[in-house]
């Protein structure tokens, strides 16, 4: 009877503990330092977490960016402080970029090839489903690639060594030195895939070394990333942001929170709609240069600024776009 009655209450104390922590108010948000972007402009992104209103130093967001075409375009895992410290029930170690034989190779040229070689660490009693996507990033923080190295299940206690072989680096690829992001998931987070472990990295070199790191920071419950729209052709329309988390992200019980925002690319100098802006473009703004409406030479899609005048703000913003590539939407 006393042991029934111990194991009872032992029952209730372990309800009345995950109760408890799923009502916890965990609170995630998402957005941008804008909503609409002209091609060739810096993109931000920013979030927060919270629990009862107390900012989470220690956990771990995975967000998926698609583009207008719903092609995925990043998926990251991000930490809001801190990197937590596990143990992990998944996580990814010895991620190394390498060549067809799967030996770690660091220098690679435009128009080449590229291969990566990883292992999954399943450290639980139990099996898991795992999804790892590996992102690319251009030395001038734009993404550039982005592909599934692994999609199944990972038996208890067990490694998988793997390798994906071969990726095509572009033949006009910024060179310098580049980055790859691989990630950890449950699904992806349109899916409500959650984040097991902080992302695992690593960098090599595309043509000369030279170079920054892809823009990231974060403070106590926040985080955030900034990345160009740049060196790759870029989509117009509208972006979603997925997010998700769980917290505490490496114990249980846990509880879990998702979000969603969008921004929107336009490329508001491309005066004459043919998806890039070039020398076409200067000329249509040059040649209404000095007008205003009512003047034989005015041409309103010249003033970009909407300011009823053709000057050297609506000038800027050609050039500035000057360049810039943008796909169908």
């Amino acid at each position: 009877m006393r042991k029934t009655l111990l194991t009872i209450l032992t029952i209730l104390t372990l309800l009345t503990y995950i109760e408890t922590a799923n009502s916890s108010n965990l609170n995630l948000t998402i957005t941008t330092n804008k909503q609409l972007y002209n091609v060739g402009e810096s993109v931000t992104i920013m979030g927060s977490l919270t629990q009862d209103g107390t900012p989470l130093s220690d956990g771990l967001v995975a967000i998926q960016v698609k583009t207008p075409k719903n092609a995925t375009f990043i998926i990251r895992t991000f930490t809001t402080g801190q990197t937590p410290t596990g143990p992990w029930p998944i996580e990814i170690t010895n991620f190394t970029p390498c060549d067809s034989n799967g030996n770690p190779t660091y220098t690679f040229q435009p128009g080449g090839q590229i291969g990566f070689k990883f292992t999954i660490k399943n450290s639980a009693a139990t099996s898991y489903d795992v999804i790892v996507p590996i992102n690319l990033y251009y030395a001038n923080g734009a993404p550039f690639s982005i592909f599934i190295a692994y999609n199944g299940t990972i038996n208890a206690n067990s490694k998988i060594t793997s390798m994906i072989w071969p990726l095509s680096i572009p033949t006009d690829a910024v060179k310098g030195t580049a980055y790859a992001y691989a990630n950890a998931l449950s699904d992806l987070p349109e899916n409500m895939g959650l984040p097991y472990s902080p992302e695992n990295s690593a960098n090599f070199t595309i043509g000369t070394a030279s170079a920054s790191t892809p823009q990231t920071s974060s403070s106590a419950g926040t985080f955030n990333i900034t990345f160009p729209l740049k060196s790759v052709p870029i989509y117009l329309g509208n972006y979603t942001i997925n997010a998700a988390t769980r917290y505490p992200p490496s114990s249980f019980p846990f509880t879990t929170a998702y979000t969603k925002s969008t921004f929107n690319v336009a490329l508001i100098a491309d005066l004459n709609n043919d998806y890039k802006v070039d020398v076409k473009d200067v000329s249509i703004a040059a040649k209404a240069f000095g007008t205003m409406p009512g003047d034989s030479k005015w041409n309103p899609i010249a003033d970009l600024n909407k300011d009823n005048k053709v000057d050297m703000k609506d000038i800027s913003i050609v050039a500035k776009a000057f360049g810039a590539v943008a796909l169908d939407p």
